[in-house]
């Protein structure tokens, strides 16, 4: 379901993608997909299904029905109308206020920061180094220090922080 979440659009269409490619014999056209992608939206989001819905019933010149388009016009116009206005600051924010809880498990501390450096658009090993630097508690930092020969790039810093917390 889809209730009109900015932050949950992309969860949404990548749910809806997966469905679509572990069942294709029940998806095999656009207007299937795009059908059923319409009765999961709810709430918030329910006027644009609705407005979708009418549009498809309505002829055009030659008297036939408008349909609802193809699956990639689909996903481009709920992008336009429900996905995130600016990603890579989005991204930006939540990285500024993460922090690593000792609670967590390091590895989903991991893969929650890789993907922000992905959605911000941060690729350069350095950068990427500097802000999970930042990120980690200082005792950690430290023990890090103290090693030899020094982390060289993302993946080493990693590893090296999993093996010595």
């Amino acid at each position: 379901m889809f209730t009109g979440n900015r932050a949950k659009a992309n969860k949404f269409l990548t749910d809806l993608y997966l469905l679509f490619q572990s069942r294709p014999q029940d998806y095999p056209t656009d207007e299937a997909r795009v059908v059923t992608a319409l009765s999961y939206l709810r709430d918030d989001a329910r006027w644009w299904a609705e407005a979708r819905v009418n549009a498809a019933q309505l002829l055009d010149n030659n008297n036939n029905l408008r349909g609802f388009g193809t699956w990639q016009r689909f996903r481009e116009d709920f992008l336009m109308v429900f996905g995130e206005q600016d990603p890579v600051q989005t991204a930006a924010t939540q990285l500024a206020t993460l922090r690593y809880n000792s609670s967590e498990p390091l590895d989903q501390f991991n893969a929650k920061i890789l993907r922000l450096f992905i959605k911000g658009q941060i690729m350069e090993d350095h950068a990427q180094m500097a802000w999970y630097n930042s990120k980690l508690p200082g005792f950690l930092r430290d023990k890090i220090a103290l090693t030899y020969p020094q982390p060289t790039n993302m993946d080493e810093l990693m590893d090296r922080a999993t093996q010595l917390n």
